[in-house]
């Protein structure tokens, strides 16, 4: 799948929709100054080693056309990457939200639930999960352990923290 991007402007702001896999070329130039650009990365469905280097270049060039640009719904691994890389996430680019990935721990229910995440709660948020299907008393964890701490340490480390 190629990837999709639509722009909407309203008012002083910026509102970007990507979709699709992201290879490096595709994502729109920002030309005009915006109070907030808003970036919903839902339906990004990967990212190739290219299209990092194309998104750091680009959130980078954006981040300078706005007050503050506003990163909604990334998919876990874009999140694990912006922990392991510095610029894929900007100093004034604040992320709203982000998936998490849970699968039950008993081997005979196959339960998996993607669940978002608001970033304001990151605080409340938890590794483990009761199981929402009928007789299984077993957890959903995250896919890998301490995830959620990890996440914890590196919003309490930027300045959008509440």
């Amino acid at each position: 799948m190629s990837l999709n991007v639509a722009k909407n402007v309203e008012g002083e702001n910026l509102f970007i929709i990507v979709e699709g896999k992201y290879e490096g070329v595709g994502l729109p130039p920002v030309d005009e100054n915006y109070t907030t650009i808003n970036v919903d990365l839902a339906k990004l469905s990967g990212i190739t080693s290219i299209g990092k280097g194309e998104w750091m270049r680009w959130i980078s060039e954006i981040s300078e056309k706005a007050d503050k640009v506003i990163l909604k719904r990334l998919p876990e691994y874009f999140m694990m990457d912006a922990m392991r890389e510095k610029n894929i996430i900007t100093e004034n680019t604040e992320v709203e939200s982000f998936y998490l990935f849970y699968i039950c721990d008993d081997d005979e229910c196959d339960y998996e639930k993607k669940i978002l995440i608001e970033a304001s709660e990151i605080e409340n948020a938890t590794d483990t999960l009761e199981c929402p299907e009928s007789g299984c008393s077993e957890h959903l964890y995250t896919q890998r352990d301490g995830q959620v701490e990890k996440l914890k340490k590196w919003f309490q480390g930027r300045s959008q923290c509440n």
